[in-house]
Parts: structure tokens; C-alpha cells; sequence
């Protein structure tokens, strides 16, 4: 999927303080930019240092008052969707509220599920697919993660639904299509916007509740990302890939990893969970300075 991304450089694996100070990320950062294809040499992409809600930000680069535009400055649907995506994964990494994370991503989810299905897409369709395929098909190989593996009843859903299809070891995706019934993709959509509607709404429910335990970012994050490829067929810039190392390094699946993302991605798998977004965080912000 990111096969395209091209790192250099050694990792510098015996800083003392990777997390604390930086410097291994900026070292890190910087092999990145002088790799054959910069993740930071995206057009029009500011630098995140100026922005004063970032921690280490200058104030003193950010104007005061706005300049008078002398146009007006018009945004696309898709472009919202992926402005939406983005800041919704820096947030997500710089440890912020998760219930504005949540509704962020929500926004940016739907906005791509609406725009899949005026290209004839289905979304719903296109995540059973997904979710289907690749859980057969390493179960066939025998690869699939730990944290499944080890559920008894995920595998045991996983051998009903493997013995109904004929997905092999050696199956491609575009072998598999999905169709979902009307009533299926309502009942899927109810539980998807179960949260974002609590979290906009109080005009029938001012009293209800939900639980914490039931927001999850991070299947969030990566729902709504597979969605925008769909779409698009980019990476989303320096937050898709530092989002796609930090599930693949978090979930157990770090070794299914092109070789060249392994070490950094060993070093987001070996910290705890505060310091792994801390360093994602600065990752971001470090690819997406300018040149």
C-alpha cells in the first residue's frame, strides 16, 4: 500500500532520549527528506511549527489579524474530506480529547463514503470486503496477528465464514465481491454514527450517555483511511503513513511491514502507548515542514 515511500539513511537506535528530546526523530525526519521521494516536498503544505495550537509553535510567526483575501477561497468536498482526515489524525497523535478526534473523523468518514457512492461505490460494501478477505486469507497462510489469533471467538467466526468462501492462501482481492442487503448497510451506518450523532445533537436526547470504552479512534482513523485510497490512490501525505506504521506497530502486524519501515517501526512498538504517539506527533510535524 505504501510501497511507493522510499526511507534512507540508518536509524539511530542509540539515542538515549528519542522521545524527549527528539533529536533521533529529527535525524530520522531528515533521512526522510533526502530519500528519492520527500514526504515533505508536498506543494502548499505549511509548516506546522507556525501554527500556534502545536506545542513548540512560534506565536510570534502567526499574524494577528487575517489579510483581506482578494478572491474568495472555494474548498471541494474531497479537499474538505482530506483537511478533515489529516488534522484528525495530528490531534489523535498529540494526545487531544478523544471525543474531538472522534467527531473530526466522523466528519471526514462520511464526507468519503458520500463521495464513494456517487462514484458507484459502496462503502459498507467495500469494508465487509475488505474485512472479509484479508481475515480468510491470512488465515489460509496462517499470518494473521496476534491479538486475533489469540481470540477464541474471532477465530472461531473467522473458520465459519472461511469454510462458506473460497478464499485461498494465493486468492487476489479482486477475486472477491461483495453485495449488502438494504437492511444490512442501515443497520451498519446506525452503529457508525451511533457516537458522532451523540456528539452533535441533544435536541431528542438531551439526557443520554455513552461510554468511553465504546470510542475508538484508531479503527476510526483507519476506516476512514482505506475509504479516502479508495478515492484517491495517495498515501494522504505524512499522516496516512505515520497513521499506517502506528496500527501496524500497536495491532502486532509491525512484521507484515515493507522492510524499509521495519526499524522505525520497531522503535513506535517498543514504547508505551504515550510516548508512541508523542513520537508520531513529532514525525508529522517534522515531514511536513518544507524543504
Amino acid at each position: 500500500m505504501h510501497a511507493g515511500h522510499h526511507l534512507v539513511g540508518p536509524v539511530i537506535a542509540n539515542d538515549p532520549c528519542p522521545v524527549q528530546c527528539g533529536r533521533w526523530c529529527l535525524r530520522w525526519s531528515a533521512d526522510l527528506k533526502g530519500s528519492s521521494r520527500p514526504l515533505a516536498d508536498f506543494p502548499g503544505v505549511p509548516s506546522n511549527h507556525a501554527d500556534p495550537d502545536v506545542p513548540g509553535a512560534n506565536p510570534a510567526r502567526v499574524p494577528t489579524t487575517m489579510p483581506k483575501a482578494s478572491a474568495k477561497v472555494h474548498v471541494t468536498k474531497l479537499a474538505a474530506a482530506q483537511r478533515q482526515l489529516r488534522a484528525a489524525v495530528r490531534i489523535f497523535f498529540a494526545g487531544e480529547d478523544e471525543l474531538a478526534v472522534h467527531t473530526v473523523a466522523s466528519a471526514a468518514y462520511r464526507l468519503l463514503s458520500d463521495l464513494k457512492a456517487h462514484r458507484g461505490r459502496d462503502e459498507v460494501g467495500d469494508f465487509y470486503r475488505t474485512s472479509i478477505f484479508y481475515l480468510v486469507r491470512d488465515f489460509r497462510r496462517g499470518t494473521l496477528p496476534g491479538y486475533i489469533a489469540n481470540d477464541p471467538e474471532m477465530m472461531g467466526w473467522i473458520r465459519e465464514v472461511a469454510k462458506q468462501l473460497p478464499i485461498q492462501a494465493d486468492s487476489k482481492f479482486s477475486d472477491l465481491s461483495v453485495s449488502v442487503p438494504t437492511s444490512a448497510a442501515r443497520k451498519f451506518w446506525l452503529k457508525r454514527n451511533e457516537i458522532p450523532n451523540f456528539l452533535k445533537h441533544a435536541d431528542r436526547d438531551a439526557k443520554a450517555h455513552i461510554s468511553l470504552d465504546d470510542v475508538d479512534n484508531l479503527q476510526l482513523l483507519m476506516d476512514a483511511y482505506r475509504a479516502y485510497i479508495d478515492l484517491v490512490h495517495d498515501e494522504l501525505e505524512a499522516e496516512g503513513l505515520v497513521l499506517w506504521l502506528y496500527f501496524c506497530a500497536t495491532k502486532g502486524t509491525r512484521e507484515g511491514l515493507p522492510s524499509q519501515y521495519q526499524d522505525i517501526a520497531r522503535k513506535i512498538e517498543a514504547l508505551d502507548p504515550p510516548k508512541r504517539l508523542h513520537l508520531c506527533s513529532m514525525l508529522v510535524r517534522e515531514l511536513n515542514e518544507p524543504s
